[in-house]
């Protein structure tokens, strides 16, 4: 045991412990609920930022040898352990591929950034073969293209009159665009290409951003409810067309989750998470412009069983709020 000056609880002590005891509690109620309460879904996605007082509290109970406290801080690092330790773990290696590598791109360019030689650079130092992009305008299209020469023939984009949608870009020759017609789902597209002889099925999709103060404070639980409703149908409406694919299925998203919300373990339970499954780091993807910064992982490249990921990481900085996520997947041995 450290030493200590006085076996009395301290300040620090009383506040240490009672930050663990109230993080033991959430977790507890996360555990019970998940996000059924509103306020608690709240807490949920914020998740990883419960953990900051846990960096400042751990030097401290260090410096001042607090035994006790540091005994008690256990608890949120076994819990920072359990939700994000794969992250942070090496990935064992995968099996023999019996198909062609693949990389490919999901990539939130911000409808308002108009820098497109800076996206361009961004697509080209990812080196991907297929590129799904959210916030894209219409006019957005042709000047990326235009600005990465003709090493992506093949283009889609989801036909809404919004001020942005979706769309993708390939290397491969696209089959067929089919929208998806969940009315959940107003940013989704099913585009099918072919990887030599082997189909796949490639869904880009954006799913709703939660805005909770959209209609007043006093609503604030109002809101949570009916976003976290629509999210449940969005996500079930995502599986049930990978269902329907008949093949290998690639889902290119921002997602608008984070992976400690129930939306992030549904899709988990029945899609794989290629940033989990052979990344490295916490991911994350999404940034407050004037941090500088990404804080926040919502950006995803789900697939299928029949699939396997590789290699995956985050990509540079192409002016927009988001930064692309990227991963090389291949048809594993059965």
């Amino acid at each position: 045991m450290l030493p200590t000056s006085s076996n009395r609880y301290t300040l620090l002590d009383r506040i240490g412990i009672g930050y663990v005891l109230l993080f033991a509690l959430w977790f507890v109620l996360r555990l019970v609920y998940f996000d059924y309460l509103w306020w608690l879904a709240l807490l949920n996605a914020s998740a990883f930022f419960l953990f900051l007082p846990f960096v400042v509290l751990l030097p401290l109970a260090l410096w001042k040898r607090r035994p006790r406290l540091l005994i008690a801080l256990i608890v949120p690092l076994a819990i920072f352990g359990w939700l994000f330790g794969d992250l942070l773990l090496p990935h064992g290696q995968p099996v023999n591929p019996t198909g062609p590598m693949i990389t490919v791109a999901s990539f939130n360019v911000l409808w308002t950034n108009q820098d497109y030689a800076r996206i361009a650079e961004s697509v080209r130092a990812a080196g991907p073969d297929i590129v799904a992009f959210q916030e894209l305008r219409p006019e957005h299209l042709p000047a990326i293209r235009a600005r990465l020469g003709d090493a992506f023939p093949y283009h889609a984009i989801y036909p809404v009159e919004q001020f942005h949608t979706v769309g993708m870009i390939s290397r491969f020759p696209i089959e067929s665009v089919t929208p998806l017609a969940d009315p959940s789902l107003d940013r989704a597209l099913l585009v099918r290409v072919r990887v030599g002889e082997r189909p796949l099925a490639v869904i880009v999709a954006h799913l709703t951003r939660m805005d909770i103060f959209e209609d007043g404070v006093f609503k604030i639980a109002e809101a949570v409810d009916e976003y976290y409703a629509l999210r449940e149908q969005q996500v079930a409406a995502l599986l049930s067309a990978v269902r329907d694919t008949g093949s290998p299925t690639i889902i290119l998203c921002d997602c608008n989750l984070t992976d400690t919300s129930e939306g992030y373990a549904t899709l988990h339970a029945n899609l794989t998470d290629s940033f989990a499954e052979a990344g490295w780091g916490l991911g994350l993807t999404a940034r407050i412009s004037v941090l500088g910064i990404p804080i926040q992982r919502i950006d995803y490249i789900w697939h299928s069983a029949d699939l396997q990921a590789i290699n995956a990481w985050v990509g540079t900085d192409g002016g927009s709020n988001h930064f692309p996520v990227i991963a090389q997947l291949t048809w594993p041995n059965p």
